[in-house]
């Protein structure tokens, strides 16, 4: 394995843009959106930020943020740049992620999904992540339902 799963930092966020910009159906935020969940909230007893990336030779490969509120967590945006998926990037990012959670003591944690994107669908159903329910027109560009998916975390 030539890459690692690292702490996101400042000087990440606009190679994160940069890769979440080339992935289409990935959520679109901005470079101010990245940073705030580099910050630690005021209160950290009520919400703690998470965000990891995959490095390999200085290059982001891979990211992953979210937010815990109250021993719930949300997996926000989740991507692998293509040229290196299916080869375990996501499922480490998602496992640090997940032991990020269980770090802060956090017992469930659920996310959104284009109805359309059946890999990801696939992807967290081999990480434990079941269908919930969904949102309708949740999505723009293309409008499209979210479905929700949730998980306990051990």
């Amino acid at each position: 394995m030539k890459w690692r799963v690292i702490p996101m930092t400042e000087s990440h966020v606009a190679a994160v843009v940069l890769l979440e910009r080339s992935t289409p159906g990935a959520a679109h935020w901005t470079p101010a959106a990245y940073a705030e969940r580099l910050v630690a909230p005021a209160d950290l007893s009520a919400m703690v930020n998470i965000a990891l990336v995959a490095i390999e030779s200085n290059t982001v490969i891979g990211f992953v943020v979210g937010r815990a509120v109250a021993r719930e967590v949300e997996l926000e945006n989740i991507v692998v740049a293509e040229s290196h998926r299916r080869q375990g990037v996501g499922a480490a990012l998602l496992d640090q992620f997940m032991h990020e959670c269980e770090r802060h003591r956090c017992e469930s944690m659920h996310l959104e999904v284009r109805s359309s994107n059946e890999g990801a669908r696939e992807f967290y159903q081999r990480g434990g992540f079941s269908e919930s329910g969904t949102r309708g027109n949740y999505y723009a560009n293309p409008v499209e339902d979210a479905v929700v998916m949730g998980r306990a975390i051990p």
